[in-house]
């Protein structure tokens, strides 16, 4: 089981969100990157991806507990490539949004709260579940919901969508 929401966030709207997060002092940023042991994952520099960098950078990164385990399975595929297992870690999967300036393709936040083993539903650890809900319905109340795209949208993304210099794609 999963719940999740898709998101339209300029690197303005990503900027804001982004100190929401770590003024919250509960959520550790992380990146899409494996320590050198390949047991955790790195911090995550910024969580917007300016318009210089569109294409180059990773949209993937994550959000983690801060003050709770960390709980993160990581399985090398290839001497530069690894697979994050979503479902069996603790952790927000989130999909930055691509914004080259003009235009912008919806990302999402995303996260398991079961999974399954031995051919049965087993719950994530409550904790968590309760950090990662608290967390998403923190970041949608300061977006914008619209029902037209079904996604929340930052302030800044409005904006340009309305004045036609931004395009949905």
């Amino acid at each position: 089981m999963s719940k999740q929401f898709s998101i339209v966030l300029t690197d303005v709207d990503l900027q804001t969100l982004e100190k929401l997060l770590r003024d919250s002092g509960d959520v550790e940023l992380l990146a899409h990157v494996p320590t050198e042991d390949d047991r955790s994952l790195r911090p995550l520099g910024s969580l917007a991806i300016p318009v210089s960098h569109a294409g180059k950078v990773p949209l993937w990164c994550y959000l983690a507990p801060l003050g709770l385990p960390k709980t993160i399975l990581l399985k090398r595929l290839s001497p530069v490539k690894i697979e994050v297992n979503v479902d069996r870690s603790h952790l927000i999967d989130v999909r930055r949004p691509f914004y080259n300036g003009h235009e912008i393709r919806s990302g999402r936040f995303y996260y398991q709260n079961w999974f399954v083993e031995n051919q049965a539903w087993v719950p994530k650890n409550p904790e968590f579940c309760r950090w990662a809900d608290h967390v998403m319905a923190r970041v949608k109340r300061t977006l914008k919901f619209d029902k037209a795209s079904y996604a929340y949208l930052g302030a800044h993304a409005t904006e340009r969508i309305a004045s036609g210099t931004l395009t949905p794609l």
